[in-house]
């Protein structure tokens, strides 16, 4: 018999966000209520919201990327992105987006979808191009339009890679690939014996990849680089972010990150220690994530105050530095391509040395690492701002950037509570599931109401705008 009172947390999360209150505080309010009607412990509850957490720590990875985009921003990239584009004196804002959507849309659909984003291309980029050619075109922009803009700009990033990664893949195919492989979540489809998930064949690009990762083992060798380097890497990076609020006297902030610290350099213990029988170290982190979402309740967001010395600094350093400065800012994506391209190619043995399972994702850990060296000898910067210029974007998005791994959780403890399968119960009710059409119907206004709510509570343009732009 299908148990419905999981549905409650969905009901949380209807009202929470119709409300607008904290997202976070709604979502994991959501995952604890789910979790408590469908009679698990407090222990029980507080392990699986660790574990899904530490489990999906990849959606943490774009941070990867702050500071070096810091050290660039700090020095006029954005000024001088601004100054490059009006050269093209026909390019409008609508051609701009269109290309940029097109180019990004492509790249998606071959399974390159981490070589751009918000925090690489757009907020140091797209953003800053957008603005200017919109000037260009409608005169001097007032806050709310700039603010329109640099959201269409975010809004342009989303829709490419969305359509684009699902072009050659169908969308099972997709789900299962992405929860199985990618982010090592288990797929809730395969414990229903109606519907079976596709085998984990090897094909194409990854077959040849695991025949190259098993030549280098007999040859002796190991694969040196994997996501757990990139792990360490963002969390001793964040651990900085940290330290650096503490001294600011800075307490939640600190104490925010802090907890992601924990989550990206001990998380592969704590998987260990639970698939062992040892659950305490996964409900403590569980009871982080619980304090993440009270610490995002408490945080005031800053205003963000333009200084007007800074502003004529970054703009001196613009000119002085001129194209030079995108070297860096254009290697995320290039590096990252590259590495993946090269692994395809048997001759170049790169998957003895990067983990072939992972390897679009350690390939943007190592892109982010080369292009913050390369960014401080353009600059001549200390290698000290990389940490304090990466703190200043990571502390201007907030307790967002967590939002995505929280709603990640939600979706884990959703799983395992039931709640796809009291859902896909009341469907079945109404809908025959057998005719094709029929669900196909019903896929379609279900998308669409989706995207309808969305749009009645997402967040103002301008707020939307500072977290991306």
């Amino acid at each position: 018999m299908i148990d419905y009172w999981p549905l409650l947390g969905v009901a949380v999360v209807v009202a929470g966000f119709a409300l607008r209150l904290n997202p976070m505080l709604v979502v994991v309010t959501a995952g604890l209520v789910s979790g408590f009607a469908a009679g698990k412990s407090p222990g029980e509850l507080l392990s699986l919201i660790g574990n899904t957490f530490v489990s999906n720590r990849t959606l943490l990875l774009f941070a990867v990327t702050f500071p070096a985009i810091g050290i660039l921003e700090r020095a006029g990239l954005r000024e001088r992105a601004r100054t490059w584009i009006l050269g093209f004196a026909r390019l409008t804002l609508a051609g701009l987006l269109i290309a940029y959507l097109v180019v990004r849309q492509l790249l998606a659909m071959v399974g390159l979808i981490h070589v751009a984003g918000h925090p690489q291309t757009v907020r140091p980029l797209l953003g800053p191009m957008s603005e200017a050619t919109a000037t260009r075109s409608f005169g001097a922009l007032d806050p709310e339009t700039r603010d329109r803009v640099r959201a269409l700009a975010a809004a342009t990033d989303n829709v490419g890679v969305f359509f684009g990664e699902d072009v050659f893949r169908s969308a099972v195919d997709r789900a299962v690939g992405a929860a199985d492989g990618d982010r090592g979540v288990r797929d809730p489809r395969g414990a229903d014996p109606r519907v079976r998930a596709p085998a984990r064949r090897p094909a194409g690009a990854h077959a040849a990849a695991g025949a190259a990762s098993r030549r280098a083992a007999s040859r002796g060798g190991a694969v040196m680089l994997t996501l757990t380097h990139v792990f360490w890497l963002i969390g001793a990076w964040l651990a900085g972010a940290t330290v650096l609020n503490a001294l600011d006297r800075r307490w939640l902030q600190a104490a925010f990150w802090a907890i992601l610290v924990v989550a990206c350099l001990l998380g592969d213990p704590i998987l260990a220690a639970s698939k062992a029988g040892t659950r305490w170290p996964a409900q403590a982190m569980g009871g982080g994530v619980i304090a993440l979402a009270v610490l995002a309740a408490l945080i005031r967001r800053r205003p963000i105050v333009e200084d007007a010395a800074q502003t004529a600094e970054r703009e001196a350093s613009a000119a002085r530095l001129r194209n030079s400065l995108f070297f860096p800012a254009l290697a995320i994506p290039g590096i990252t391509f590259l590495l993946v391209l090269g692994a395809r190619i048997d001759a170049l043995h790169l998957t003895s040395v990067i983990e072939p399972r992972q390897l679009p994702l350690i390939s943007l850990g190592t892109a982010a690492t080369l292009a913050i060296i390369l960014g401080l000898v353009v600059t001549r910067a200390h290698p000290v701002r990389a940490v304090t210029e990466g703190r200043r974007l990571l502390d201007s998005i907030g307790w967002p950037a967590a939002l995505p791994l929280l709603l990640a959780t939600l979706g884990g403890v959703f799983v395992e509570t039931g709640v796809g399968k009291a859902i896909a119960a009341l469907v079945g009710d109404v809908i025959p599931t057998d005719r094709a059409l029929a669900c196909l119907v019903a896929f379609g206004l279900g998308i669409s109401a989706c995207r309808c709510w969305s749009s009645s509570t997402a967040p103002t343009p301008r707020r939307s705008a500072r977290w991306a732009c």
